[in-house]
């Protein structure tokens, strides 16, 4: 299977130079004509990447469900910080909100949301790798 994966890869990406190559050299002066098919083909091959990921996973947690159980403890947490983080934004719209592309009261609460959840993520972070440290350092 991860021959025809390589294969595939490799003629995608030697499509993708060759069709590039041609439109530099009789693509009329656009120095960008090429470029479009190899934007292209990344994102087929990220979709690509995610998906055969996201599959993987899937399966490990189907194969392994009670190796699987602190996992869902943390998409739980951060669905719970997502919906706390929702509820609590006030969605208010200011003026300097509108000239970054904040129209909306669903956008301002979308931005909140955001912050609400990397600072709270953070904070989480911080405090774990302080905890392991300093268990850590007086086991020892």
């Amino acid at each position: 299977m991860s021959n025809i994966v390589r294969i595939v890869y490799w003629a995608l990406v030697i499509i993708a130079l060759l069709y590039g190559t041609v439109y530099l050299i009789w693509g009329g002066g656009d120095d960008m004509t090429g470029s479009s098919i190899s934007l292209i083909i990344s994102y087929i091959l990220f979709g690509l990447a995610f998906g055969i990921t996201l599959i993987a996973a899937i399966g490990n947690i189907i194969q392994h469900p009670k190796d699987s159980i602190k996992l869902l403890i943390g998409i739980g947490v951060v669905a719970l910080i997502a919906i706390i983080g929702y509820s609590v934004s006030k969605g208010e719209v200011l003026d300097s909100y509108i000239d970054f592309g904040v129209k909306t009261k669903g956008e301002s609460k979308l931005v909140d949301l955001g912050l609400y959840m990397f600072y709270s993520l953070l904070s989480i972070s911080i405090v774990g790798i302080l905890v392991s440290e300093f268990t850590g350092f007086f086991k020892n």
